[in-house]
């Protein structure tokens, strides 16, 4: 007997909200998942106190029944999240209720054991633990549309579990560093802004790269549960094998990983990295590489081999506009989270070597790269401006009442032979209003360290996807989470760029086998959804460059998408989508991005100019429609020279090879 309460028993989260949503064809939430498990059944009292009682805290004499049938009592702990609007630090949301609290500790009098699953779509408080005996917490985040199922056979032990957390869990809101310089509406009379609902923002990143497990390894304290922190039903020994470094080559580990216990269980072996403590201000230590065994029976041994490109071990200096293996004393660590590590070798590097060199900066005002060598497809040399600019534009979305749901095509022109061209949504789905498949979200993904699994995802994605019709998947999204309270975290993959970018590429290769295109998104630092159309994200360029294109640049290293989706925020005064330095610039001149098209978010003309986003480098224009009302725009900036046609021939020039 499940002696279970809480709002997940009835209310069970299976994905985001917003891009991130699924459209599964069934869905099994965690009571239905026990209700059709002919070894498990719930308290009925309890689960009826649930349903009539939503919220509120049972009584002792409830619970002394309950505890005569169960040792352990159970509460699912449910936070709903999505894109368009951030979450806040009032009970419900970050915090704990008060009846939330008081159900805890009732528990507590009563129930031998006190297990808390954390069915939420981003970290919360764990203040309460300091007061209210807790003696496991399973967080299952957003499992898709058998997440209930994967909870139950976790929790019976049929499944023995092998994530890792890819956020730092903080004890309290004002451990967080970003929390001085993130809107929360908490403090503001619960006046929460939306994308097409606020002000002017101006979030400074006044922390810098102290975010998550760099503030905690750097500055001291502890996270309630670091980054990493993962629990097995099993035990795993670690014998560090032989490490090498090349400044070619980059760094080569071996980890030999033996199943110390009882039950077969996999196991993350996570690489870090501490780089020379020079000018150039940088955390403790950084995750490098990351691996991750089979299922290993007990006693069985694997050796898995752990790699990092030299880039990784570089930094961004912005004194010297370059990227630097700065000369001094490396050291690597394994450990079972970001703060419990132990070192395992040392090497030094004799003299600072220029990894590379940059000449734009994103900082103030903006310089307009060179046009690309690349030869233009045929077809972009011959079509006029009008046909560039209908091309340019998307041909609207089918989200009314009589479309299907796709986020959109491209519009077709009669001197070329095209085939239908259809975008959809697709994080962890095709979001389409056909069911279909619902995978888990993001950062539950994410929490499996596992780049195979990531790529298995993406696959099964495209192969839907492919079957539905769709042409490319507006996915994967991966921003880094910066503050806990942004609504797409449950969509984003973790607070580290290493991890996040490695999935990211993992997943967008899976997709990509099947003939379906991937789309890297929000390009860059989209880390809020309040007036995400009018909100200036304000840092220096290391920070920019360490952290939030770090992400996208692995990603980049490993695999290059058909597209890249720009953001609806500003960086340092100018819109993502109509910013040359970090399209031209960076995207394409830095990283080699010549093989795919970018794209603009949804509707972001709302805020930027259009001619501003061609004549910075962007290929499509999202939603638009059939009609002219968007490509009249572009026309009329061309009539006025205030369009570069040679940029737009260009931009077309990327679409083309890709579509066609």
């Amino acid at each position: 007997v499940l002696s279970v309460l809480g709002d997940g028993l009835y209310g069970f989260a299976s994905c985001a909200a917003g891009a991130g949503k699924i459209n599964p064809r069934y869905h099994v939430g965690f009571r239905r998942g026990v209700e059709r498990d002919e070894h498990v059944r719930l308290n009925d009292e309890l689960a009826a106190f649930a349903l009539h009682h939503p919220g509120e805290a049972p009584g002792d004499e409830m619970l002394a029944r309950a505890a005569k049938q169960s040792r352990t009592g159970i509460m699912i702990l449910t936070r709903l999240s999505g894109e368009n609007m951030d979450n806040s630090t009032a009970p419900g949301e970050y915090a704990l209720t008060e009846n939330e609290r008081a159900t805890l500790a009732a528990m507590g009098r009563h129930f031998a054991r006190v297990v808390l699953v954390l069915n939420t779509g981003y970290p919360i408080a764990m203040d309460f633990l300091d007061e209210i005996r807790v003696d496991a917490l399973v967080y299952c985040g957003f499992g898709g549309m058998m997440g209930g199922q994967a909870l139950l056979d976790v929790l019976t032990g049929r499944v023995n579990p092998s994530g890792r957390l890819t956020d730092s869990w903080a004890r309290r809101y004002e451990d967080i560093p970003a929390s001085a310089n993130f809107y929360d509406c908490a403090k503001n009379g619960m006046l929460r802004y939306t994308a097409d609902n606020g002000p002017e923002l101006t979030t400074r990143y006044g922390e810098g790269v102290m975010v998550g497990y760099r503030h905690f390894v750097t500055r001291g304290g502890r996270a309630a549960f670091p980054f990493g922190h993962g629990l097995s039903y099993t035990t795993f020994e670690e014998t560090a094998g032989e490490a090498a470094f090349d400044e070619d080559g980059g760094v080569r580990v071996t980890v030999s990983v033996r199943n110390a216990a009882g039950k077969a269980g996999r196991h993350v072996v996570p690489l870090y990295a501490a780089k020379p403590k020079t000018a150039v201000f940088k955390p403790a230590r950084e995750l490098i590489a990351f691996g991750k065994t089979k299922a290993l029976a007990p006693g069985e041994v694997q050796t898995i081999e752990l790699t990092a490109e030299t880039a990784l071990l570089g930094t961004f200096s912005q004194a010297d506009s370059a990227y630097l293996l700065e000369a001094g004393e490396y050291a690597l660590y394994l450990g079972e989270n970001a703060q419990d590590v132990r070192e395992i070798a040392r090497f030094s590097v004799e003299e600072t070597k220029v990894l590379r060199r940059v000449s734009v900066h994103m900082t103030g005002a903006r310089t307009v790269p060179e046009y690309s060598d690349k030869p233009l497809h045929p077809a972009a040399q011959a079509l006029s401006v009008g046909e560039l600019i209908r091309l340019s534009v998307c041909a609207g979305d089918g989200w009314g009442m009589e479309g299907t749901g796709e986020a959109g095509r491209v519009a077709k022109v009669d001197a070329l032979p095209m085939r239908d061209y259809v975008a959809a949504d697709g994080n962890s789905g095709v979001n389409m209003k056909t069911p279909n498949i619902g995978m888990p979200s993001g950062a539950c993904l994410a929490s499996s360290f596992d780049a195979a699994l990531m790529r298995d995802v993406g696959r099964v994605i495209g192969e839907e996807a492919k079957a539905l019709g769709i042409s490319v998947i507006l996915a994967p999204g991966f921003n880094l989470h910066r503050h806990p309270l942004c609504g797409r975290n449950p969509e984003y993959f973790s607070e580290d760029p290493m991890l996040t970018g490695a999935l990211a590429a993992a997943y967008a290769q899976g997709l990509e086998s099947t003939g379906v295109h991937a789309c890297y998104k929000h390009f860059a630092a989209n880390n809020a959804e309040a007036s995400r159309k009018r909100n200036d994200s304000v840092m220096d360029e290391e920070t920019l460059r360490n952290l939030y294109l770090r992400a996208f640049e692995i990603a980049m290293m490993r695999h290059h998408p058909a597209s890249v989706m720009t953001a609806y925020n500003k960086i340092n005064g100018v819109y993502t989508s109509c910013d040359p330095e970090l399209i031209l610039g960076v995207l394409r001149g830095e990283w080699g991005f010549f093989e795919g098209y970018v794209m603009t978010d949804w509707a972001s003309y709302d805020t930027a100019d259009m001619a501003d986003m061609v004549n910075a480098g962007v290929s499509f224009i999202t939603p638009g429609s059939a009609g002219d009302s968007h490509t009249g725009r572009l026309e009329q900036a061309a009539r006025e020279g205030r369009l570069d046609v040679r940029r737009l021939r260009e931009n077309v020039s990327y679409l083309l090879d890709a579509i066609l």
